[in-house]
């Protein structure tokens, strides 16, 4: 059976070393990225495990599959990287390191037939009409509790 996981190449490390040069990572979250042309997706970003952080001193780890990635056009691979990079967040409250999952969730096809923009603001009317729910919830709960 082949490796699963391999370094990348060095033009990959640099495209994605710039990409990360441009982005708010605090230069003490250390990312490791591997090539596996077995994913399904053009990436997977993870925390490193205990061990990966003790004996490597690495923070996050971003499996690329760089068969994929090499197909790209260039504006696109800047898509690819901003992307796996988005989900890696410093906490600087907490002092600590965040892996995030992607704020969009829905359906191609529903983005397709409304578009972005009108898709954020019902997201945005939905989150403003609960949270106007919870608090005349609780501002009902403390006139009957008085």
């Amino acid at each position: 059976m082949a490796k699963q996981l391999t370094e990348v190449f060095d033009s990959t490390q640099e495209f994605f070393d710039k990409a990360v040069d441009k982005t708010s990572i605090p230069h003490h979250v250390s990312i490791q990225l591997f090539a596996n042309n077995r994913l399904k997706k053009p990436y997977v970003v993870k925390r490193a495990d205990d061990y990966m952080k003790h004996m490597n001193d690495i923070d996050v780890i971003i499996e690329i599959n760089e068969k994929i990635f090499d197909a790209l056009e260039p504006g696109q691979k800047d898509i690819v990287a901003d992307e796996a990079l988005a989900h890696i967040r410093w906490d600087m409250e907490k002092d600590k390191l965040n892996i995030d999952k992607p704020d969009v969730t829905t359906f191609s096809g529903i983005i397709h037939k409304y578009g972005l923009e009108p898709w954020n603001r019902l997201q945005e009317t939905i989150k403003s009409l609960k949270d106007k729910k919870k608090q005349e919830e609780a501002e009902q709960g403390q006139t009957e509790g008085a």
